[in-house]
């Protein structure tokens, strides 16, 4: 639609500019999207079946495609270090570090591979034991051949679904929890004794009376050690914290055995370590000042190897102490955590102990962490301190030697002064000297830098040749055949600040690894494989063959090239493999396009084709044309660059024809051929030209090539969406005429040279401008009506008012003429068979008055002027000046006007849809105060009523109180904008014209009429508020009622017009104004609100401070006679105020019998759900 009264600033300033644009931008766009059209349909895999899109395409089969559908995430080729990574089943990535450390520790390992699983001992299926999927994953990740395994099947033993699967949780209570399960299912075996054995430590819980000397404490056992970070430097730092007691005296003191309170240390001792030793890091903290959780990232040193032994026993008793070296550990795994406290990603630095090298494990991928990389996090932070300090002074020392070297003095990093000869003037020549007298030239590496590294070849980086350099950014990251060389790696994360659970193995007193762990993991690894059951390796070794024939048939797939080869405006897709020559893909592609059904030109030219009279391309399906050759026909697919669903093109040539040379970035015009004797435009025919720095002189030759005529005989013309025609000169650049790919370009061949005489182009635009033909249709020929639907279909108490007759007005179609059946129709309606009208045309001048097309058109009908309604659409606005121009209607190419039979509105007159709001907004709960039902189900369509836009507002409440026959008074009444939506809109003051509070009112739009509750007169400065009403002793909340207020109204005004309401003395009644938060939990908070009006004033203005009211705020009010009753234990009760994330699962593991019950729910419900549907008709 058009905003038709608000247009009058638009002069014949932007006559020919829109229809100047619309025909170049209106070409553009066309073929832009025909070209994205086809294209995105040829490169769309779809079946043959399904092939009917919207390109020009076929789908032919080239090569049988391989069996099996893979994809990308489903392989992965093993890691050079060996090992096999884990998948990721969602958010799992705490339970794969934590199973690799598990597999990464020999004794473990050993166990898990010698445990032998009997149904009958367990009471347990196969699929249920987690030590069972425990040891099918370890025989997996030592012998399998893939690149990573599932944990799919240990996590349906611990009766998870794949929603537990998605949910982040902690490794550290992932290791109790399973540990916890297994060790209740395992005791009694080899595993169950190992778990107790390596995996425990005791520490005793102790409280200590220094003042009498006495003891009572408690033998506990513990699995992981719990450390603080904060002032801890190292790990041992952290056992000094752990171990220091905490002292309770005065009024904190602890009751002895007396029952008298005495001072007391509270503290834990060890009286025995694990031999495999798990530390947890508390890095997980609560901010008390904004109450939520926050991650801790201080650093703390992990030494390789650290002697615990002086925080093992009783220092009062050194009996129970061991002799050092007998705690002592070596570092082999840290679980390290990276992000913040809501959520993060695990992975693990684990070391082989057979060969000392550390690893990375980080889900699927597993890499070797480089040297360098493991001294950094093995180092002490005091001597790495003292290399960096050395470092930085080795490197000063070669900066300071390179500025002497060039002989500035200066100190580094202090500006040099000005030249001997002054500012703005050369410097005076330099002594002379021993070397000639010119100074050494600055490094490489620029001056004061040390130089940069030498290439193998001798040759500097910043010496290589531009096509080197562009050979070096072309294949970076690839080997010389393209490929990427290098796997997935992790950057290096320095544990220190990162790391969440560190795991040590303790030695022997002879000061090697454990004697087990050394076997486990030395020479004899390999009879590991003996430990696994036979069954199971064989079931392994039928894996790894399945498993060896897919990965070679994906390999052998992604290797397969699959292209679209085009010609003259068809494709065919050809498949091949990589080693493949260029030839073959040409004879391939020529062999199916002369299947297609193409023209006997097309198929006389494919069945001459001689191969050296072909060349392919690469094919812009954009642009839809050629783009960069590929060169000879002999090389293979591979060295030709083409790669996976890339558009070849095919173009031939004719016998000692020379090919065209392609240049880059060239951009495609649509040229139009203009004859001024037959005053007729043909084409378009393409044009490429340069798309960047192309003058109108390449331009002009290129047409005078295609046309083979004198360039100096064609006349360019090119149209601006801004200035209009131009003539395109020769020295003009074309990205200066905002000319791009698909704008036209107007062409006219002249008798003599085109500079000597003004093209006849510019005259055709210049008279054509303000012509325009403008469809219209007979008002006496009636136009297909929507057949309604009966009310009883949609619900006759829904209160929506009826569409206007026809339907709701539909979008703008082409030409303005009725819209296509099904548009523009209202939901309960369908269309009527469909029906055209007969339209005619007739030509107009833009700067014509609207009344002279009135008049042309009646006179064309034979009709009176005013007999008809002229809209640019139908069910659009009324055009009603006749003293406007077209040209002020934003009337443009392609242009039509509808009309309808009746009685023209005249200026200022408009047709408004009137709604009435039918009362209060539901039934109220008197304890609750809460409404049923929508406000949209309390509007009811009235009628259609003509109003002038200068009416008052008083009088349009007149025009509506006659309308209305049960309604109120005019002083009872409130109009509002009524938006599509049925919500309410902005208020239509009384001070105001109706044209006034609506700027830019148009026919058929909505209003709604409300009933107040008390006479109120509207102004500028009103406000509306929403007006409960609080009842104390029940607790019951009234409301909400809109009221009008104005800005200045005081607060004893407040209160008399709220007394007068809820007939209350003004003295009695007591207001407040609540939040939203307030009103949400009212039964909590409005007894605690200020009733008293501590800040407000009776002369306190409503519009200003405190309470700054804006329409749409809520006040309270109640009987002050009336005390508040309350409850204190609801008082205490959370408000709803902030934002409460959902409540954490924490990690649980069921057993047998509760995954079975819970399987065997499922099953009855889902056959319950089958009889169900089976039984519905």
């Amino acid at each position: 639609g058009i905003d038709s009264e608000a247009s009058e600033g638009k002069r014949d300033r932007n006559i020919g500019r829109r229809k100047a644009t619309a025909m170049m931008d209106a070409a553009a766009l066309r073929n832009a999207l025909k070209g994205r059209r086809a294209y995105v349909d040829a490169h769309s895999n779809i079946q043959e079946s399904v092939a009917a899109g919207t390109g020009p395409g076929k789908v032919v089969k080239a090569d049988a495609k391989l069996a099996g559908g893979y994809f990308s995430g489903m392989f992965m080729e093993k890691s050079k270090t060996g090992f096999v990574g884990l998948k990721n089943q969602g958010a799992t990535c705490y339970l794969n570090s934590f199973i690799q450390t598990l597999y990464m520790t020999p004794s473990f390992r050993r166990e898990i591979f010698a445990w032998k699983f009997d149904p009958e001992k367990t009471k347990e299926k196969e699929h249920l034991s987690i030590a069972k999927q425990l040891q099918d994953l370890f025989a997996r990740l030592k012998l399998s051949e893939a690149g990573m395994v599932t944990t799919g099947g240990l996590t349906k033993s611990f009766g998870w679904t794949d929603r537990d699967a998605f949910v982040q949780q902690d490794v550290q209570e992932m290791f109790n929890v399973m540990f916890s399960a297994m060790e209740g299912r395992t005791k009694g075996s080899n595993l169950g004794e190992h778990l107790s054995d390596h995996w425990y430590g005791e520490h005793d819980d102790y409280i200590y009376f220094p003042e009498t000397g006495k003891e009572r404490s408690q033998k506990v056992p513990f699995r992981s050690v719990f450390l603080e970070l904060k002032d801890c430097k190292t790990i041992t730092d952290c056992f000094n914290k752990y171990l220091t007691p905490a002292i309770f005296e005065g009024d904190n003191g602890i009751r002895d055995a007396n029952g008298d309170k005495k001072t007391a240390h509270k503290g834990l001792r060890f009286r025995k370590l694990p031999k495999i030793l798990a530390c947890t890091l508390k890095r997980f903290d609560i901010d008390y000042r904004f109450m939520r959780r926050v991650k801790l990232h201080d650093s703390v040193y992990f030494p390789p190897t650290v002697d615990l032994s002086e925080f093992v026993g009783d220092a009062k008793a050194p009996e129970t102490q061991p002799g050092k070296g007998a705690y002592e550990y070596d570092l082999y795994a840290l679980l390290i955590h990276r992000g913040s406290a809501t959520g993060g990603h695990y992975f693990a630095y684990i070391k082989n102990i057979s060969d000392g090298k550390w690893y990375c494990f980080d889900d699927s991928h597993v890499t070797e962490i480089d040297e360098k990389d493991v001294e950094k996090f093995l180092e002490h932070p005091d001597v790495a301190a003292e290399r960096e300090k050395q470092e930085e002074a080795k490197r000063k020392a070669h900066v300071e030697a390179t500025r002497k070297a060039m002989g500035i003095t200066e100190p580094s990093g202090v500006p040099a002064p000005p030249p001997p000869g002054g500012e703005g003037l050369p410097p005076p020549p330099p002594p002379s000297n021993t070397s000639g007298g010119v100074p050494p030239p600055p490094p490489p590496g620029g001056m004061g830098l040390p130089p940069p590294p030498v290439a193998a070849t001798g040759m500097s980086e910043g010496s290589a040749s531009p096509a080197e350099k562009k050979g070096k950014n072309k294949n970076k990251g690839k080997d010389g055949k393209g490929q990427k060389s290098k796997p997935y790696k992790r950057p290096f994360s320095h544990p220190a600040a990162n790391a969440y659970m560190v795991m040590y193995l303790r030695k022997e007193k002879g000061g090697a690894a454990a004697k087990e762990e050394g076997e486990a993991s030395g020479e004899n690894g390999e009879e590991e494989e003996e430990l696994i059951d036979a069954a199971l390796r064989e079931a392994v070794r039928k894996e790894n063959e399945q498993y060896k024939v897919k990965f070679g048939e994906w390999k052998k797939q992604q290797e397969m090239i699959e292209t679209n080869v085009y010609f003259a405006g068809d494709y065919v897709r050809v498949t091949l493999h990589k080693t493949r020559s260029l030839e073959e893909v040409v004879t391939e592609a020529i062999k199916q396009h002369k299947e297609l059904n193409k023209s006997e030109d097309a198929k006389k030219l494919l069945g001459a084709a001689k191969l050296e009279n072909v060349r392919i391309r690469e094919y812009d399906g954009f642009k839809q044309r050629g783009a960069k050759p590929l060169g000879e026909l002999k090389q293979s697919l591979e060295k030709a660059g083409v790669k996976k669903h890339q558009a070849l093109m095919l173009e031939l040539r004719e016998d000692g024809e020379e090919w065209e040379e392609w240049v880059p970035d060239q951009m495609e015009l649509q040229l139009m051929r203009y004859d001024a004797e037959a005053d007729r435009t043909t084409g378009p025919a393409e044009v490429l030209v340069d798309e960047k720095g192309a003058r109108g002189r390449l331009l002009r030759e290129r047409v005078a090539k295609l046309w083979k005529v004198d360039p100096s005989k064609v006349a360019l013309v090119a149209i601006d969406p801004m200035t209009g025609p131009k003539v395109i000169e020769d020295t003009v650049g074309l990205e200066f005429l905002k000319l791009r790919e698909g704008s036209q370009v107007f062409a006219e061949l002249c008798e003599g040279n085109h500079a000597e005489s003004k093209p006849a182009l510019l005259e055709k635009f210049e008279r054509d401008k303000y012509i325009l033909f403008v469809a219209y249709n007979d008002p006496r020929e009636k136009a297909p009506e929507p057949t309604p639907v009966p009310p009883e279909a949609i619900g006759a108490a829904t209160g929506i008012p009826p569409p206007p007759p026809g339907g709701i007005p539909p979008p703008p179609s082409a030409g303005g003429i009725p819209p296509p059946p099904g548009q523009g129709l209202a939901p309960a309606q369908v269309p009527a068979p469909a029906a055209k009208l007969q339209t005619k045309n007739v030509q107009f001048d833009l700067r014509r008055t609207l009344g002279e097309l009135r008049s042309a058109l009646a006179a064309e009908l034979k009709l009176p002027e005013d007999s008809f309604k002229m809209r640019r659409i139908r069910y659009g606005p009324e055009l009603k000046d006749g003293k406007k121009t077209l040209n002020n209607y934003n009337f443009a190419a392609p242009c039509s006007v509808w009309l309808d039979s009746g009685k023209p509105l005249k200026k200022g007159e408009f047709v408004l849809k009137v709604h009435v709001d039918l009362g209060k907004e539901g039934k109220k709960t008197e304890s609750k105060g809460k409404t049923s039902g929508k406000p949209s189900d309390n509007f009811a369509f009235l009628q259609e009523i003509t109003l002038n836009g200068s009416l008052t507002m008083l009088q349009v409440k007149q025009e509506v109180a006659k309308a209305w026959k049960d309604g109120p008074t005019p002083q009872y009444m409130r109009i509002r904008e009524l938006k599509d939506d049925h919500t309410l809109g902005n208020l239509f003051f009384d001070d105001k014209t109706l044209e006034k509070n609506k700027p830019g009112l148009q026919d058929f739009e909505s209003i709604i009429v409300q009933r107040t509750a008390v006479p109120e007169v509207t102004t500028s400065d009103t406000v509306l508020l929403n007006v409960y009403r609080w009842h104390p002793k029940t607790l019951g909340l009234d409301g909400p009622v809109e009221m009008a207020f104005s800005k200045t109204c005081k607060i004893e005004m407040l209160k008399e017009k709220l007394g007068e309401y809820a007939e209350l003395p003004p003295a009695e009644v007591k207001i407040c104004k609540p939040m939203k938060w307030q009103l949400k939990d009212y039964t909590i908070q409005f007894p605690l609100m200020d009733w008293a009006m501590r800040k407000l004033k009776a002369t306190t203005k409503i519009g200003k401070a405190p309470w700054r009211s804006r329409s749409g705020d809520s006040i309270v009010f109640k009987d002050g006679r009336i005390k508040e009753q309350i409850e204190k234990e609801k008082t205490a009760v959370d408000t709803g105020i902030g934002y409460r994330p959902a409540p954490e699962r924490a990690i649980k593991i069921l057993s047998p019998e509760e995954i079975e019950e819970r399987d065997r729910r499922i099953k009855e419900a889902e056959e319950a759900h089958k009889k169900e549907a089976a039984a519905k008709p």
